[in-house]
């Protein structure tokens, strides 16, 4: 038996602790002893890249070169660790609505075995479809 519990705190954003923590508590269903606490949110990053793998190599043509990501915080980090074990990419591309983050990104590949790595243009405010009144 088990729980996880998260804790949101958006204040950190922009700081070295991340906004989620997590932690998972393994109980035995019998006799209720606790039997592992676990750090929640690293199995979560890891989880999540390893179902989007997972996927990736079910679904995306076998020649793909080029991985884009929308997103550049944790979830394309852990993306990043996991997706080359099914495809070897020549190109990675990351959106970012934060630029800094999307250079940051940029940075964190420049060890990874790709080739090429480009930033995504940002949309500009007049690119953006915009929501549309509904008539009566």
């Amino acid at each position: 038996m088990g729980i996880k519990m998260v804790t949101f705190y958006p204040k950190h954003a922009g700081t070295e602790l991340p906004t989620h923590m997590a932690v998972i508590a393994l109980f035995d269903p019998k006799t209720g002893e606790p039997l592992a606490l676990m750090d929640g949110r690293y199995i979560t990053e890891m989880r999540t890249a390893a179902v989007s793998a997972v996927a990736t190599d079910a679904l995306a043509a076998p020649d793909a070169k080029v991985l884009t990501l929308l997103g550049a915080g944790v979830q394309a980090h852990a993306h990043l660790e996991v997706l080359p074990h099914v495809r070897r990419f020549e190109e990675i591309r990351v959106w970012n609505h934060h630029p800094e983050k999307r250079n940051d990104s940029r940075k964190n590949t420049a060890s990874k075995p790709w080739s090429s790595r480009q930033r995504c243009a940002m949309p500009t405010s007049s690119s953006r479809p915009r929501a549309r009144a509904k008539r009566s």
